[in-house]
């Protein structure tokens, strides 16, 4: 059943299958009167997009970044004819599968697994872009003032939005969950995502809403320090291993030490968890806390 949670007048978070979490993530949802609307992310669920379409007249789709579980409805909007506006960054990809498997499992072997994988579990098809906005861009809807944040780190192309009446932060995928900071992709970057969390901080939201949390309206700027210093437990973790015994990286990534545990596409989950372990010895190697031998040893320097 479609649930909708007033943040406050008119500006709702849509509330997404398994309470938001991945495969799927809350939407959100502006009202200019009792019916027009602007919809922010389609990863709440696709029968719970077709419900908003059957009750609101949605005036206009924006995508925070390309993935899948952000976009998967983008494609039931497009049968209406209504725009879909994606970041700037993401021009070039999206709505085509074909090329986010290329910047999303960058192994040719995984690609196909991984279009199997979205198009199975969120629903996914190709869709057609009708706009792009960056972060010179200004939404206004109704009582909303919305500026979009230019965040990177997760995906070159992620977006926070703030709505400046409320001092409401949309942070998208920096969304305080207790995994912490994901940053599994080829183009992601650890300097980078840590730069963002500082941006958002910023603009001290009083409301904080988050993809797969939901909403936060108390100690937003230490739960946002507390989400930053999950990359710090991860080098101590790794610290810790390579501590024990000298050991390469493919031997660091067979022991889980980010995800513990592959619960589903076990070939794209070893292959994101590599990426991650990859970014923090190339952090940890600068930081001159470790060295990797001729054989690809690591060890504490």
């Amino acid at each position: 059943m479609l649930k909708l949670k007033e943040i406050v007048p008119n500006f709702f978070l849509v509330q997404g299958h398994k309470n938001g979490r991945f495969p799927f993530s809350h939407s959100i949802l502006l009202l200019n009167d009792k019916k027009h609307t602007m919809l922010i992310d389609t990863g709440c669920g696709l029968d719970f997009l077709q419900d908003l379409i059957h009750r609101y007249q949605i005036k206009r789709v924006i995508n925070s970044h390309t993935h899948p579980d952000h976009t998967a409805g983008n494609y039931l909007f497009n049968r209406k004819n209504i725009p879909i506006v994606v970041p700037t960054e993401a021009l070039q990809s999206a709505g085509n599968l074909n090329l986010l498997a290329q910047r999303f499992a960058s192994p040719r072997l995984l690609q196909r697994e991984w279009i199997h994988f979205v198009t199975s579990n969120m629903g996914i098809n190709p869709y057609i872009v009708n706009q792009t906005y960056n972060k010179e861009t200004n939404f206004e809807f109704g009582d909303f003032s919305i500026q979009p944040i230019y965040a990177p780190g997760h995906t070159v192309d992620h977006y926070c939005f703030f709505e400046k009446n409320y001092k409401i932060l949309i942070s998208s995928d920096y969304d305080l969950t207790r995994f912490g900071p994901w940053y599994g992709h080829l183009e992601s970057s650890i300097v980078q995502t840590l730069s963002s969390l500082e941006k958002i901080k910023l603009f001290h939201p009083e409301i904080f809403v988050s993809s797969h949390l939901g909403i936060v309206q108390e100690n937003i700027e230490s739960k946002i320090d507390q989400f930053a210093e999950v990359i710090n437990s991860r080098d101590k973790k790794l610290l810790k291993l390579i501590e024990k015994t000298s050991i390469t990286e493919a031997d660091l990534v067979k022991q889980k030490p980010f995800y513990q545990t592959y619960p589903y596409a076990p070939n794209l989950m070893q292959y994101w968890e590599s990426q991650m372990i990859t970014k923090h010895i190339k952090r940890l190697i600068v930081n001159n806390k470790i060295e990797r031998d001729p054989n690809g040893l690591l060890s504490l320097k």
